[in-house]
């Protein structure tokens, strides 16, 4: 992956623990200098996972697809998903995508494949700085897509729902 990742699974997502540790691995400087997204991975079956990712920089996100790809090669390293040429389906909160563990050059990668939604387009306006970097200094929504999102979102419903039969988290 182009950024570092730390990748656990469990039995269950216990949601205080993962942001605790996701918190912890992005403030320590000792252990992390430049922070770290937390993946933690809930195995549905030998061709798909759950992930919840707690993303360097921002926090617990809906969907990260960096940390889907680690969750991904280290699942099929540990030998918990099978690469047997068949996409593997990998779950967030943010909605579904589908990787595929493979080799290249003798060492493991793994292709991404999902969907992209279309919310708005605009124009940003940035100006350079004096000191050669840039300023934002607004945005103009031109155009929005209410149908593609709305279709988007009835997906996420749909995933939620299919997953509503596999306990996911941890309840106390």
């Amino acid at each position: 992956m182009s950024n570092s990742q730390l990748v656990t699974f469990v039995e269950a997502i216990d949601p205080t623990e993962f942001r605790e540790v996701g918190y912890t691995a992005n403030t320590d400087k000792e252990v992390f200098p430049q922070g770290i997204n937390v993946n933690f991975c809930k195995l549905l079956s030998s061709h798909s996972l759950y992930v919840d990712t707690y993303e360097r920089g921002v926090g617990p996100t809906a969907s990260c697809g960096t940390g889907m790809c680690a969750s991904t090669l280290v699942g099929h390293l540990l030998g918990k998903l099978q690469a047997d040429g068949q996409w593997i389906s990998v779950y967030t909160r943010g909605g579904l995508i589908y990787t595929l563990p493979t080799e290249r050059n003798g060492r493991p990668v793994v292709r991404l494949s999902g969907n992209a939604t279309y919310c708005f387009s605009g124009d940003a306006e940035l100006t350079r700085t004096a000191s050669g970097g840039w300023k934002y200094r607004g945005f103009n929504q031109a155009q929005s897509f209410e149908t593609e999102e709305a279709a988007y979102i009835e997906y996420v419903e749909g995933i939620k729902r299919q997953l509503a039969a596999t306990p996911l988290y941890l309840t106390h």
